[in-house]
């Protein structure tokens, strides 16, 4: 796909007006969707902060902003629900997904009909084909998802497999295969069918040099592999869990922080339970090891000049509210922010001695 951005940009250099851009939410085309922010900008991340930057930070431009963070958690909402990929999310009976493609269905109702009543002007509503198209997708979507609930005993329905990828595929490669002729008959369009339907079937393997003389000899399959994996837990998989203890350990009681501080506004507005209010100290601690990696990251011995220069320059950061587990949190504080920081240092280096290769490797023949 082209660079969407730099498209436009040409095209207002040559004297084009671009009006809008059309694009569905297909696999081809997201990228389009990410290119311009869609996903962030109408996000609850974004409503949130809307109302923090409003009522906490008194911004000038942000006054009367309540119906714009409304309008972004309704479509914020409305995405969420026609985005579920995976079985933990799907929608299922008496969930709120259906009350959020039915509320949205309302709104855009109620919207309309402030313009009918000429309350706002019709310049501030969508226009007819995108409302009305957007109507189908919720109506469509609430349907055929309560149809696959209550017909056929569907435990959840995945929205996001909702899509023409494997249509428009099909027939984009019937008119690939058809050449120039982009206004196909019905008889030429049943012929490349029947031809690509057999062409699929006997094309032979691109590669392959290898013949099995004694049959009888065991094979190693797929599921083998698959078994090996399963029997036996793999050492990073074995880390991943002990960092996340160590991770869940540093987790401190509400009442060890001050919730009342401006850094924990936003944490509250996001919270569900489960994110843990800022602790000031705490990052300042992180950016202090930090500064000493970068420092002397090319030291061979980092690890304990990293420790001088935090003991030294920012002895009074060595504090934490819970006295009983102190320097086992510090410790663990400090192991990992360093492990990070050298992984993070090593992949970038591996990667650019990777590209380097692929360099010289253009200027041998082969």
């Amino acid at each position: 796909m082209l660079n969407v951005p730099i498209c436009l940009l040409f095209l207002e250099s040559i004297g084009a007006k671009v009006d809008g851009i059309v694009s569905d939410r297909a696999q081809t085309n997201r990228r389009m969707w990410s290119e311009f922010g869609i996903s962030d900008v109408l996000s609850d991340s974004m409503a949130k902060a809307i109302r923090v930057y409003r009522e906490n930070q008194n911004i000038d431009t942000l006054k009367n902003s309540e119906d714009t963070e409304k309008f972004t958690l309704v479509f914020n909402s409305t995405f969420d629900a026609l985005n579920r990929k995976y079985p933990a999310e799907g929608i299922r009976k008496n969930l709120k997904d259906f009350d959020a493609l039915n509320g949205t269905l309302q709104w855009l109702d109620e919207w309309e009909n402030n313009v009918i009543n000429e309350k706002i002007h019709k310049d501030e509503f969508l226009n007819s084909s995108t409302a009305n198209e957007l109507r189908v997708t919720l109506n469509s979507t609430i349907g055929l998802t309560q149809y696959l609930l209550d017909d056929y005993g569907f435990s959840y329905v995945l929205t996001n497999k909702m899509n023409q990828d494997r249509l428009e595929q099909f027939f984009g490669s019937i008119r690939q295969a058809n050449g120039p002729n982009d206004h196909l008959t019905t008889i030429t369009f049943s012929q490349i069918y029947k031809i690509l339907s057999v062409y699929s079937i006997l094309k032979p393997p691109k590669t392959g040099n290898c013949q099995i003389l004694d049959s009888s000899t065991p094979k190693l399959t797929i599921r083998d592999i698959k078994e090996i994996f399963k029997s036996e837990p793999s050492g990073k998989q074995e880390k991943i869990e002990r960092i996340k203890n160590i991770l869940n350990s540093m987790v401190t009681e509400r009442n060890d922080l001050d919730v009342k501080q401006p850094e924990a506004t936003f944490v509250n507005l996001k919270t569900r339970g489960y994110l843990v209010y800022p602790n000031h100290n705490f990052f300042k601690l992180i950016s202090a090891i930090e500064e000493g990696y970068v420092k002397h990251c090319t030291d061979p011995d980092v690890f304990n000049k990293t420790i001088d220069h935090v003991l030294e320059e920012y002895g009074d950061l060595l504090t934490f509210p819970c006295s009983n587990r102190k320097t086992e949190i510090l410790t663990n504080i400090y192991y990992i922010t360093m492990r990070m920081k050298n992984y993070f240092i090593s992949k970038q280096r591996i990667k650019k001695e990777n590209l380097q290769e692929k360099k010289l490797s253009k200027l041998v023949t082969t």
